[in-house]
């Protein structure tokens, strides 16, 4: 017990109390930070998923398949080819995912195609592809020629909005250019349909209703 007495007497508290109460305060303060950045990521996250802001970029490819029971109608099946991705997974680059999510942000009902020109839309769409066909290496989907294209729900529209990477086949693909075949088949609603009609005749809109 003298020792103990003899060694606290001995120590400099003019210097310790200072050293220890700093240290104990820069503890508790890079624990406030960081619960705060925390918790305004969360926030973050509850509002975007609110908004139906997803992030997400989701692969599907699209096929005309006939309906049984009637003769010469189709209709059109999504299916998704590959895992959904974030856009921070699939890019590793931070000005190509906010210059994808600023691409996306600029899509319309009537233009619901991201705008991939130039050097950097390239790389952007170029990176998806990569992703795309990596997961369809190893899968039992078809080999064949496929048109690729990446859009965005206008959010005017839809409640939840994701980027959409669609595979689609060019005979199915211009069939869509028929407004009358789109309305008998009841697949005019889509982005694949706008995209047929936008690149088929450009100066004709999408009838009302």
């Amino acid at each position: 017990m003298d020792a103990w007495l003899e060694w606290l007497s001995g120590m400099e508290w003019q210097r310790v109390v200072p050293e220890v109460l700093g240290k104990a305060v820069g503890v508790l303060l890079g624990i406030a930070i960081s619960w705060w950045v925390l918790f305004r990521k969360r926030l973050k996250y509850l509002d975007r998923l609110r908004r139906g802001d997803s992030d997400e970029l989701l692969f599907q490819a699209h096929y005309l398949l006939p309906v049984e029971g009637e003769d010469g109608t189709v209709q059109l099946v999504f299916r998704n080819v590959a895992p959904r991705r974030t856009i921070d997974d699939a890019y590793d680059n931070p000005s190509a995912r906010e210059t994808l999510r600023q691409l996306a942000r600029s899509t319309t009902l009537n233009a619901p195609i991201v705008p991939t020109e130039g050097r950097v839309g390239f790389e952007i769409l170029n990176d998806a592809a990569s992703i795309l066909t990596g997961w369809l290496a190893t899968s039992s989907m078809p080999r064949k020629v496929w048109l690729f294209c990446m859009t965005c729900e206008d959010r005017h529209v839809v409640r939840k909005e994701c980027i959409r990477c669609f595979l689609f086949q060019e005979d199915e693909l211009l069939r869509f250019a028929d407004w009358r075949w789109c309305r008998d088949q009841d697949a005019c609603r889509t982005a694949l349909a706008l995209v047929a009609r936008r690149d088929a005749a450009p100066d004709c809109l999408l009838p009302p209703g």
